[in-house]
């Protein structure tokens, strides 16, 4: 499952811009992503990634109203 490929330190370097972890965990925690902090660095998951942008249904109709 592609859900559960893990993003790590590296790779969230590039993808937000920050060096370091602390910048990059408060980063993805500011936008919604769960993240965790290992030996490596922090990481999380594409699933984690793309949760964070799902709105839910009831969310969906809040807004509408």
């Amino acid at each position: 499952m592609i859900d559960n490929y893990i993003v790590n330190l590296e790779k969230l370097k590039a993808i937000t811009g920050f060096k370091r972890d602390s910048d990059i965990s408060k980063c993805l925690k500011k936008q919604g992503i769960q993240c965790f902090s290992g030996r490596k660095g922090t990481w999380t998951t594409i699933g984690l990634i793309e949760k964070a942008g799902v709105v839910s249904n009831e969310e969906q109709e809040i807004r509408i109203l």
